[in-house]
């Protein structure tokens, strides 16, 4: 491989690798958005105990 195929190689694999990336994130598979769904219920719970044991 010369210098100019590499590049195009990079550059075929990190278009690759962000278009990949944007798919993920608009479609999850179903464990991240359990994970997802988990750590939000927990942040609010913690929300509401932070405020009861301020009061």
């Amino acid at each position: 491989m010369n210098r100019q195929e590499v590049k195009s190689a990079k550059a075929d694999w990190l278009e690759w690798s962000h278009r990949m990336q944007e798919e993920r994130r608009r479609n999850p598979p179903p464990v991240v958005v359990k994970l997802m769904k988990l750590k939000t219920e927990t942040e609010a719970m913690k929300k509401t105990n932070d405020s009861q044991i301020s009061s």
